[in-house]
């Protein structure tokens, strides 16, 4: 990611605003996995190392349990569709000798049930 995602992630924490996800993606519910895909970079990297932490605490059919399906078993893979909604809840950065990594904390908002959706 880009320091302009970062600075926009900061915003949305600052200003307690709602986050849409607008595309698929592809999480894991292993730290270690993710970690991966995302390992820490050097301070002086244009880009940066961002995990985004996906708390979901209730049931929410937008968020797809890939156990028993995927290719990938190791990788604990949950599927996120788009229109899923977050809000910001932490941004942490962790420094690692010249290297740094972020971890964002995003907690999903349930959206109403409505009898007029089914």
């Amino acid at each position: 990611m880009s320091h302009a995602d970062l600075d926009a992630y900061r915003w949305a924490l600052e200003n307690s605003a709602i986050l849409e996800a607008r595309s698929l993606q592809s999480t894991s519910k292993r730290k270690d996995v993710a970690s991966s895909f995302a390992p820490p970079l050097p301070i002086t990297d244009p880009k940066l190392a961002i995990i985004l932490h996906f708390r979901i605490d209730q049931i929410c059919s937008s968020a797809i349990d890939l156990n028993g399906i995927s290719h990938y078993p190791g990788e604990e893979e949950v599927l996120l569709l788009p229109f899923t909604l977050f809000k910001v809840v932490s941004i942490d950065q962790h420094t690692i000798g010249f290297n740094q990594q972020y971890e964002i904390l995003m907690e999903n908002t349930p959206v109403p049930k409505n009898k007029t959706w089914k």
